[in-house]
């Protein structure tokens, strides 16, 4: 088994990532590491991501994985993104809210990123479009704010519902770039053993 440092104090994070790797390799796994990271602050989730990494990198001193997305309403130039955890900590759910009442459009996109070493790192990118609803349908979970409230396109559940049901993963943004990692991962590590 191997064994990957994810960098997140999210919980909710490292479980739905967990249950991905799971099911994509299952000789692969990652073990939660909590690194106060300055975080810089940008709306473009690639940038904040690489300079996370490289933070957490020279922390460890350690192959390891770190992420950063957010929300991006499609009618304020892609507000919040990178700064949804902060936004919501400003002006709450309600807030964000009424912004997307005037255009629900919205899509969650995420930057997985794995570093093994000063400026070698790979980024994975996912995302998942659909729109904003007014009122709360699914399970709550503080540390995942924004899916009882976002309807996945192809879908008429919103992320939380889905994940009851079990039918989340195939609308997953954080899914798909993991993925990606796993894909590359797996052909990195055939490549380095033949």
């Amino acid at each position: 088994m191997n064994t990957i440092p994810f960098i997140t104090s999210n919980a909710g994070k490292v479980a739905h990532v967990r249950s991905f790797i799971k099911e994509l390799s299952p000789n692969l796994d990652i073990e939660q590491v909590t690194i106060e990271l300055p975080e810089i602050q940008s709306l473009d989730i690639h940038e904040v991501a690489v300079a996370k990494a490289h933070e957490a990198y020279n922390t460890l001193k350690r192959p390891l994985l770190v992420d950063d997305g957010g929300i991006f309403l499609h009618g304020y130039n892609s507000f919040p993104g990178a700064l949804a955890k902060l936004v919501i900590e400003g002006i709450g759910i309600e807030g964000v809210l009424m912004l997307a009442r005037k255009d629900p459009r919205a899509s969650f996109r995420l930057c997985l990123v794995y570093i093994d070493g000063p400026g070698s790192f790979e980024v994975f990118e996912g995302r998942c479009d659909g729109q904003v609803v007014q009122q709360p349908r699914g399970t709550l979970v503080p540390s995942l704010p924004y899916r009882p409230y976002f309807v996945p396109e192809g879908s008429t559940k919103t992320l939380a519902e889905l994940e009851q049901t079990g039918e989340h993963a195939k609308y997953e943004h954080r899914r798909v770039a993991v993925q990606k990692f796993v894909e590359w991962y797996g052909k990195r590590t055939a490549s380095s053993t033949s």
